[in-house]
């Protein structure tokens, strides 16, 4: 049977080998395949690289999330402050 490919968004940073692939299975359990030796496992080649690695990573990621959200949060503020100046040029013209 045909079942087709899942997919995830996070990425790993430590990376895998060239020779090992990711693939979910039907139940969407990660698997390796190691196309050098030919063989599969559900063992993460990944697991002896250091922890350091992969939280330099996270914290680099939130750094990055917290940024995107303050920079979303200020051209919000900007966009209701023009829109607030306008009006208020507008019921100035009014008055006149």
């Amino acid at each position: 049977a045909f079942w087709p490919t899942m997919q995830t968004t996070f990425i790993d940073p430590r990376g895998l080998p060239e020779t090992v692939d990711p693939a979910l299975d039907s139940l969407g359990r990660m698997y390796f395949k190691n196309h050098e030796t030919k063989t599969t496992s559900w063992e993460d080649p990944r697991k002896d690289q250091q922890e350091v690695t992969l939280t330099t990573w996270r914290q680099a990621q939130s750094t990055r999330w917290w940024k995107e959200q303050a920079r979303a949060e200020v051209e919000d503020m900007a966009k209701q402050r023009l829109e607030l100046d306008e009006r208020d040029d507008e019921a100035v013209e009014l008055l006149s």
